[in-house]
């Protein structure tokens, strides 16, 4: 039970004692409690419960409510979360005091295991792909503890991954990122005096293509595309170039999310970039990509399924490559799709 512990309702309960043991913990002192025995046998007990040093919950005898009423009680509590809070936890049995294992002590495994990617998983749409970057940054200083991570340390990783791995500048760059992302969080929750990674110096390699087609560039590749037999790919990179929408976006389209009679498609926030619901209108084109797919529905909630699979596309990198190199498109990207500089694709016309 959680509410806040008075005299009255401490009363209450002595005279009519639960018939099960009871806790009662306290809305305005965090992990303070009032524990009362079942059938009323003896006072009840004022406990603070926190985590000891090894991780596991704990509880520190207050006293009982024979001889402490309720607000001296809430003191003794919130004295014991002010020592604990300073490492300095309740003695055990045999008199000494417990110690606080220092949190810069925790290995980079560790400390990605235990703190770092529970606390992103709910929070950070990628974190998929920081479990992926972990995998090679483990190996290499899972079990450094965190306060020898040192900017040498980081220099030899980043050469390494360029040198031995072979990666791309960019792919090096973004394992940086996540181990600064990592070592910061540890300076929030203050495990750490400073961040090594602030400021490290990256290769910042642009990489950029220019994904601009001409008139013919255009029209060459959109009657690539639609001599595909492969219908479905041609259909849904069809619908891109109407839309502009993004890849991920447009391979989760759902049948729900689509009012032919509107004309409009709506993104739920989960599947935005931006987290905002958006709802764009569409063209003719972008229509008829979406009945062809609709004339071979089978039961998938999806507009562009696999006839393989029986499930939604998750990448069509592979079947964009064929047909740019057959459109002879050797730099065109599936992200290039989105150039916003073709507003005739948003439009009723086509090449």
């Amino acid at each position: 039970m959680i509410i806040e512990i008075t005299q009255a309702i401490i009363d209450q309960y002595l005279r009519d004692p639960p018939l099960k043991r009871l806790e009662i913990c306290d809305t305005i002192v965090r992990r303070f409690i009032a524990s009362f025995n079942a059938n009323g046998k003896g006072p009840a007990t004022w406990y603070y419960r926190f985590d000891g040093p090894d991780g596991k919950t704990a509880y520190e005898r207050l006293g009982t409510t024979d001889t402490l009423k309720v607000q001296p009680a809430r003191l003794q509590a919130m004295m014991a979360r002010e020592r604990i809070a300073k490492g300095e936890f309740p003695a055990d049995k045999s008199g000494d005091l417990a110690k606080k294992p220092k949190a810069e002590e925790l290995t980079f495994a560790k400390f990605f295991e235990a703190h770092y990617y529970p606390f992103v998983v709910p929070r950070k749409r990628s974190h998929i792909r920081d479990k992926q970057l972990a995998v090679r940054v483990i190996k290499a200083m899972g079990n450094t503890k965190l306060s020898e991570i040192s900017r040498l340390t980081l220099s030899n990783f980043h050469r390494s991954l360029l040198e031995e791995d072979k990666l791309a500048p960019s792919h090096c760059d973004g394992h940086i990122r996540f181990i600064k992302h990592a070592l910061q969080l540890a300076v929030d929750w203050s495990m750490l005096e400073k961040n090594v990674a602030s400021r490290f110096p990256l290769f910042n390699v642009d990489n950029r293509s220019n994904d601009f087609l001409t008139e013919a560039e255009l029209q060459r590749f959109v009657q690539t595309v639609q001599a595909s037999e492969n219908k479905v790919i041609s259909n849904l990179i069809m619908y891109m170039l109407a839309t502009g929408m993004r890849l991920t976006e447009a391979m989760t389209l759902r049948y729900s999310e689509v009012n032919l009679e509107t004309r409009t498609i709506s993104i739920p926030a989960r599947k935005s970039k931006s987290r905002r619901l958006k709802t764009i209108p569409i063209s003719d084109v972008a229509v008829q990509a979406i009945q062809s797919q609709s004339a071979r529905r089978g039961d998938s909630e999806f507009v562009w399924v696999n006839p393989k699979t029986g499930d939604r596309y998750k990448n069509i990198n592979k079947a964009f490559d064929v047909l740019r190199k057959k459109a002879n498109l050797p730099t065109f990207k599936i992200h290039g799709l989105r150039e916003r500089s073709r507003p005739i694709w948003r439009t009723n016309q086509c090449p």
